[in-house]
């Protein structure tokens, strides 16, 4: 019998009862998120391998994250998914291999198409209302926790209640090296710190300007390198930014995704706009200043605050609003300044004498 309620311990708002581990044979899990979103359902697989280590882990995911899942020990096979008609060889594939298990992270008429196509006897999914009923346990959404944390109550439906939600990002050994050897031309200074000024909605960017602004305070007050980092696309916002600054910023070589990580490694920190390029600094232990304009900083804030801070002016009424378009001038971004998230930056540099 199906239990529509919410159990305090398996936070499942429909639930058919706890999933057998011996009929558990091959595991979908279903991501079609950004970088960022890709990396949150790390801790996923790191459990679900744990758990089944004879099964069979297939994460379905776009391009872009296909590199960042087939360097993963804990994955078996990655499907690259394309929309439109280029979906149709992934689905095919799921069609023919047949699962046990189906986690979608999507939820949506899409994902669900797929998690049918895999004739699982179990699929997992998040609280969506009218589309519960296809899933035989659907994880409650209550509490607005860190993404990461929600991302493991899917794991509830097998009676697993794991709470260690760090990051995994495995990159091969040459891309460290090539970063390394970028490094080690700059001339010695105390800090390295990352600025990461992109961001893929209009309404969780700061302004250039702003960040300009930083890098003159920070360049005044500290002996460091001040390293804007980009990625496909994105060049010429770091390029504007650069522009801005009265004092010296380098920016960042072109990088691969696994580059990318290992430069961001070599930081002594991070101030980034709500992008991925946060949550790659959380799995790499670089300690992070997150700049917050129309999202819910408790969704992407690791548990671990003491490394990782944020700033956010939430006395304004609309603030967080979690929307890609603002009617106000985007005043919850243009109202925080500089000089307000220095203060952050002498707090954590505080911390590492």
């Amino acid at each position: 019998m199906i239990r529509e309620t919410q159990f305090r311990q398996r936070q499942l708002v429909r639930d058919t009862g706890p999933i057998l581990p011996q009929k558990i044979r091959s595991i979908l899990v279903f991501e079609l998120h950004s970088i960022g979103g890709s990396l949150l359902v790390s801790p996923v697989l790191r459990h679900l391998k744990a758990k089944f280590p004879k099964s069979r882990l297939t994460v379905v995911t776009y391009p872009q994250s296909v590199p960042l899942f087939s360097g993963n020990p804990y994955v078996d096979e990655v499907i690259e998914y394309r929309n439109g008609w280029g979906s149709l060889p992934a689905l095919w594939r799921i069609l023919w291999r047949r699962y046990d298990v189906v986690l979608d992270y999507l939820c949506n008429a899409r994902s669900l198409i797929v998690a049918l196509c895999a004739t699982a006897r179990y699929r997992i999914g998040m609280d969506t209302n009218f589309r519960n009923i296809f899933y035989t346990h659907v994880a409650s959404r209550s509490g607005e926790p860190y993404v990461a944390a929600f991302n493991l109550r899917y794991l509830h439906a097998f009676d697993l209640f794991p709470t260690d939600t760090a990051l995994d990002f495995f990159r091969p050994e040459q891309s460290t090296s090539a970063m390394n050897a970028f490094l080690a031309n700059l001339p010695a200074r105390k800090y390295i710190i990352g600025i990461s000024p992109t961001g893929n909605w209009y309404t969780k960017k700061w302004p250039e300007e702003r960040f300009a602004a930083l890098c003159d305070l920070l360049n005044a007050k500290y002996s460091c390198h001040l390293i804007l980092i980009w990625g496909p696309g994105e060049k010429a916002v770091v390029q504007k930014v650069k522009s801005l600054c009265k004092t010296d910023v380098l920016i960042a070589p072109p990088t691969s995704l696994f580059e990318l990580s290992a430069l961001i490694n070599r930081m002594d920190l991070l101030i980034t706009n709500d992008s991925a390029n946060k949550h790659i600094a959380v799995s790499q232990k670089t300690p992070t200043i997150t700049i917050y304009g129309s999202t819910k900083p408790s969704s992407w804030e690791p548990l671990d605050r003491a490394w990782h801070r944020h700033i956010q002016r939430t006395d304004i009424q609309c603030v967080p609003c979690d929307k890609t378009t603002c009617a106000f001038n985007l005043e919850c971004l243009n109202e925080i300044h500089a000089e307000n998230v220095l203060p952050l930056v002498e707090h954590l540099f505080g911390m590492l004498r």
